[in-house]
């Protein structure tokens, strides 16, 4: 597939209110695998720009290596399924078949892990997921991340590495164009041709308004799903 216009979109705080890994650990609280309370701290960081990936990581990723694939597999699938699918507006996805029909490749880039989004992902259409990737050894996760984190600057890492799959790079497409909410996303952001702040936080805002960026808009956000309440497990 030839790559000439190319969309992008950041998932967390841009598609819906929610914020992915959020859910995924208050989930978890709920089945008693991990304590939520410390992930308060780690996005207060997140969004000062102070999050040390390394501290996150050893809180979060653990509780991967512990718990077999086919629990953590049955506990995403209900995470989609009933809080961050039906928490994506109309309005969000009228923005993604709009770049659909004018584009020919649609991505969604987001700094939560590929085992949580990449399943919403194809659910929204997207022509591929690219998040943070989690280590694999047979057939376990080893609580550790693959690569690099799809975050900050290496967002746009990921998506120069999916672009040179097909022969071309972001400085060389015709169109291009990334959805976030996030200053953290201002390297990626600077790097297309029409970047779309949407629930731009302060620092995203300003720099939104220094440089005639458009503004969107969510909805407000609907009911509040958490504590999520897990089905028991089927024999």
């Amino acid at each position: 597939m030839a790559i000439r216009r190319l969309a992008l979109f950041d998932l967390d705080g841009t598609l819906s209110h929610r914020d992915t890994e959020q859910d995924w650990a208050y989930l978890l609280g709920a089945e008693g695998l991990l304590d939520p309370r410390p992930f308060d701290a780690f996005h207060e960081a997140y969004k000062q720009g102070t999050l040390r990936l390394e501290d996150y990581y050893a809180w979060y990723l653990d509780v991967f290596r512990r718990t077999p694939p086919a629990e953590l597999e049955r506990l995403r699938d209900i995470l989609v399924a009933e809080c961050l699918l039906p928490a994506v507006p109309a309005e969000a996805r009228a923005w993604i078949q709009r770049e659909r029909e004018r584009s020919d490749a649609v991505l969604l880039v987001t700094a939560s892990n590929s085992f949580l989004t990449e399943p919403l992902g194809a659910k929204l259409g997207f022509d591929r997921t690219l998040g943070t990737n989690l280590e694999r050894r047979d057939g376990r996760f080893t609580g550790r991340i693959a690569g690099q984190a799809c975050f900050r600057e290496h967002k746009r890492t990921h998506v120069e590495a999916w672009l040179s799959q097909h022969g071309t790079r972001l400085a060389e497409l015709e169109h291009s164009t990334f959805y976030s909410d996030s200053h953290n996303d201002l390297p990626l952001l600077e790097a297309v041709h029409a970047p779309v702040a949407v629930e731009p936080d302060p620092q995203l805002a300003a720099a939104a308004e220094r440089r005639g960026w458009p503004i969107l808009r969510l909805p407000p956000p609907g009911p509040e799903p958490r504590p999520l309440r897990p089905r028991p497990a089927q024999p």
